[in-house]
């Protein structure tokens, strides 16, 4: 059973094969663990998901997610604040108490680090399953 979802997720997608075994969490525990899925195919499901939202991008307070730190040196906090089909919406601020926004940048899913994308990977499948 295990090798023959891993084979669907390769082939339809994690959001596909989490339908099909009732959840996100169902599907994690039919393949012993999220380490079965690759940082690619995490990628995909964000933008599936993303995609099939009514808007082209969705900011993290509005599914209730705190904004993900991915940089916080040098006087200056940059966070990712939105998730778009192929990227993310980085703010970076900085100032008195970082409280001024300097600079709003985007950036690929493929420029981020894995542990990032596993971050927004299981929010979005989270935001899946309560929406299912």
């Amino acid at each position: 059973m295990k090798e023959k979802l891993i084979n669907l997720i390769k082939k339809r997608g994690v959001i596909e094969a989490s339908k099909l075994v009732g959840g996100y969490n169902n599907l994690v525990n039919l393949i012993h663990g999220v380490e079965n899925i690759t940082t690619t195919q995490m990628m995909h499901a964000i933008e599936e998901f993303v995609l099939d939202q009514d808007d082209e991008y969705l900011p993290l307070m509005d599914l209730s997610i705190d904004p993900i730190i991915i940089k916080d040196s040098d006087g200056e906090l940059h966070q990712i604040e939105a998730i778009l089909p192929n990227g993310v919406l980085i703010f970076a601020y900085g100032g008195y108490k970082l409280s001024v926004l300097i600079d709003e940048y985007f950036k690929k899913y493929e420029r981020l680090e894995d542990d990032v994308i596993g971050e927004l990977f299981d929010a979005v499948m989270i935001l899946f399953d309560n929406e299912r």
